[in-house]
């Protein structure tokens, strides 16, 4: 039998009410159970430093999307948001967890504690169970249920007093928020420190690999034997030198000059690294006794060819003994003892390139800067943390393949300073030609810079003017200047031999002492040998620049000396020998 409207309505906001309450009771216990887990655990790991949770990442993360900046847990804001993290994510996990698991009323229990409140003797209990029942007194307990629930008031049967029930949830949120930011972390086990370690080797790999993407996505893909800014500066001198004419020499000289100051602003720039030092002379960092390894001095002559193919092989076998390396399973002790000697032939083969930069190459230039980035991607990998080990792998692979673009960039800049090296020196024979009213224009045949190189060579020639075929001082005229190359392959009669001549007096090896009475003038003799023998010797020693230049003076003053004394004392010692005393003939 349906019941009116008015104990329905009743019951049904009686209902809510308890499941509300039932779901209170529950959140708040939830949220203080799961504070105190936490606060256990922000203790065991603040004060063991066992266990390396990823808060960082998670934090750096946040940070991001949320535009703050903060390293993490290392500052304030790091802890601070970290903490607001940990809350929200107690009171969301508690919520739903509340929100699957309460205890949902029936209508019977809002009928029980409408009747337990107002003492209506079970009422409304009974009018929730008057349907499918029999009996002529369903209509009586209609109308008494109706007319009690008139004064029915849910709000005082179900009271929901949250401040009351918030209380202890929120004071086990605040003690985690004051763990967090105020519990400093120890490391009685050192864990922390090796996680630290690692986490900067992680940060600073992390920072090295998108300079490489970086510097990847700048270079050009391309293995043209120019670059276009080359190209493009070689056809204005053409067309330039197309457009002389021999009646108009100051306009040829704008013209030329023009060209000139061009080339050379592309020539400084190409050469901003000192490259054409080492296309120059292969040898110019090579100190004196120093013996130059074989492969970076073939490496350097390539160079000056323009190439680098035997370096980008040099690089392929790098990748191919990391691929070998990868491949190996470095639980397995025979593995991992071939992943060490694949180690150290990655890193021999890399030190010598790293050496062939450092030696034939401005320590600013890009391939420098890829190599030592190399190295250190090579030296995580030895970290010990697979995590760590595997990231490093990776990023070591994508800057061998930097390198591998910037040898061929390297190669590329060679050959442009050698292109742009032409174009001034014919740019210099076109103006001194153009000075000197010599025909320069209507030249048949030449369309390339070769051809007009060639035929102003023969021109200056016809002129009287040398022009040196090498890189070297040259002659009068246009030579290109710096420092004679050396070729350390040539053969010559030089011999390393050093002076066997005494600088000083040498060392007594035995002296024996007798008693009598001396030779006359033997002290003498002796000590003027001693003398000049010591003035010869460091008379050699000033020859050689042996003496600083500040104590040449003093000693030759000083035996200059010794000098003038001598006669005074032969004077003195031949005295006696004249007396009465002396022996006679």
């Amino acid at each position: 039998m349906a019941t009116p409207h008015g104990p329905d309505k009743v019951l049904a906001q009686v209902a809510s009410r308890l499941r509300w309450a039932r779901y209170g009771h529950r959140l708040s216990r939830l949220v203080l159970w799961t504070s105190i887990v936490a606060a256990v655990v922000v203790l065991v790991v603040r004060l063991t430093g066992l266990f390396d949770l990823p808060a960082d990442p998670v934090v750096t993360t946040v940070a991001g999307v949320l535009g703050l900046d903060t390293v993490g847990t290392g500052d304030w804001t790091g802890l601070g948001l970290l903490s607001t993290m940990l809350i929200l994510g107690l009171l969301a996990f508690s919520s739903l967890v509340a929100i699957l698991w309460h205890e949902r009323p029936t209508a019977s229990d809002a009928a029980r504690a409408i009747d337990r409140h107002h003492g209506t003797k079970d009422l409304f209990l009974t009018l929730t169970q008057l349907e499918g029942s029999a009996g002529d007194y369903q209509p009586l307990v209609s109308r008494n249920a109706v007319s009690q629930a008139a004064r029915v008031q849910p709000f005082r049967i179900v009271p929901l007093p949250f401040s009351q029930g918030a209380i202890k949830p929120a004071l086990g949120l605040a003690i985690v928020a004051a763990l967090v930011l105020g519990l400093p972390q120890l490391d009685p086990f050192g864990k922390v420190a090796q996680a630290d370690q690692i986490k900067a080797q992680r940060q600073a790999l992390q920072k090295e690999a998108l300079k490489t993407r970086t510097r990847s996505e700048q270079l050009a893909t391309d293995d043209a034997d120019n670059s276009p800014q080359v190209k493009q500066a070689i056809d204005d001198l053409v067309a330039a030198l197309k457009k002389m004419k021999t009646s108009d020499p100051e306009a040829n000289r704008k013209k030329i000059d023009q060209q000139r100051k061009q080339l050379g602003d592309l020539h400084k720039m190409m050469d901003a690294h000192k490259l054409q030092q080492t296309l120059n002379r292969a040898d110019s960092d090579q100190k004196f006794g120093q013996i130059e390894s074989p492969k970076i001095d073939k490496w350097a002559k390539e160079l000056q060819e323009g190439s680098t193919d035997n370096l980008k092989k040099e690089l392929e076998s790098i990748k191919k003994d990391l691929e070998d390396f990868a491949n190996l399973d470095a639980s397995n002790p025979a593995d991992k003892k071939k992943q060490a000697e694949a180690m150290q032939k990655m890193q021999k083969k890399l030190r010598d390139i790293q050496s062939f930069a450092s030696k034939k190459l401005d320590e600013k230039h890009p391939l420098a800067a890829a190599l030592k980035r190399a190295r250190q991607q090579m030296k995580a990998m030895q970290s010990g943390d697979k995590e760590l080990a595997e990231s490093s792998q990776k990023h070591l692979a994508e800057t061998m393949e930097l390198t591998k673009q910037e040898l061929q960039e390297l190669a590329q800049t060679a050959r442009d300073l050698q292109q742009l090296e032409k174009a001034l020196e014919t740019a210099r024979m076109a103006q001194k030609a153009n000075e000197d009213g010599e025909t320069v224009e209507g030249i048949e045949g030449a369309e390339s810079l070769d051809d007009y190189r060639e035929f102003y060579q023969q021109l200056m020639q016809q002129m009287g003017d040398q022009i040196a075929d090498g890189d070297g001082t040259g002659n009068r005229g246009f030579g290109k200047g710096g420092e004679v190359p050396e070729d350390n392959s040539a053969e010559t009669d030089f011999k390393t031999e050093i002076s066997k001549s005494a600088l000083t007096a040498g060392k007594v090896l035995l002296s024996i002492k007798t008693k009598g009475q001396s030779d006359t003038g033997d002290a003498r003799q002796t000590y003027s040998k001693s003398v000049q023998a010591i003035k010869q010797g460091v008379s050699e020693a000033i020859d050689k620049e042996e003496i600083p230049k500040g104590y040449i003076q003093g000693i030759k003053k000083y035996f200059q000396s010794l000098d003038e004394s001598a006669p005074s004392r032969s004077s003195k010692a031949a005295t006696p020998a004249t007396s009465d005393d002396a022996p006679k003939k």
